[in-house]
């Protein structure tokens, strides 16, 4: 059990970032000040500082961002098949029903109000020739593009007999997915995280080469927020 006067002095010494972090992330469950806290305190009392800073460097992406998002990647979508009916474009999402892209789906309804144009994979192989004209694949990320390509190494067969152009569509793309993903697909994305984004890279300067030393060990030690 955490020490409550160690947590008294971290929430004393740190109270704003950390209720800032609670905020931000308000809307994942669970996730509130004491236990941003908790996660703080496996930390040693040097390093409770970059335990901080790393909070404010979480990328973090809520409800309301998601929600933007998909309101984007809808218009992303119209602009990459201007060409084609929009009535006639059907949205699949790639994961399964408790999963990331399905979450994607649920706003999406919000945003086409035809929920007849949102389908699953299963459906697909039902529907006759002609019923579209253009297929958008939904995710949430890909963040080595292993997962999406293992996706549609069993899918191909399925996809390509429809004969109807096909995209990925994607909130956050991380650019070690893309290379993978481009091999077999167009790519919609609303964010793509460059190498920066890995703040153990060489490239991210948010990090002393010391501090990401650690930050990798903590990987290995910490238990997540």
């Amino acid at each position: 059990m955490p020490n409550p006067s160690r947590i008294d002095t971290i929430q004393t010494a740190h109270g704003r970032h950390i209720d800032r972090a609670a905020q931000d992330f308000g809307d994942h469950e669970g996730m509130g000040t004491p236990r941003i806290t908790r996660w703080i305190t496996q930390f040693d009392d040097a390093d409770i500082p970059l335990a901080v800073r790393i909070l404010q460097e979480i990328k973090y992406y809520s409800t309301e961002n998601i929600r933007a998002m998909v309101h984007s990647l809808v218009g992303l979508t119209s602009h990459h098949f201007a060409q084609i009916d929009q009535n006639k474009i059907l949205f699949i999402p790639i994961g399964l029903p408790f999963e990331g892209s399905s979450i994607i789906a649920r706003a999406l309804r919000d945003e086409i109000r035809d929920a007849r144009r949102i389908k699953q994979m299963a459906e697909l192989e039902r529907l006759e020739p002609g019923t579209f004209d253009a297929l958008v694949f939904l995710e949430d990320f890909s963040g080595t593009g292993g997962t999406l390509k293992s996706w549609w190494d069993n899918v191909e067969s399925i996809v390509l007999p429809r004969n109807v152009p096909f995209a990925i569509a994607l909130l956050v793309l991380n650019h070690r997915a893309r290379e993978i993903v481009e091999r077999f697909a167009n790519i919609i994305c609303i964010d793509e995280l460059d190498e920066t984004f890995n703040v153990v890279s060489p490239s991210s300067r948010s990090f002393t080469i010391t501090e990401k030393q650690k930050m990798l060990f903590f990987s290995l030690t910490l238990y997540v927020i």
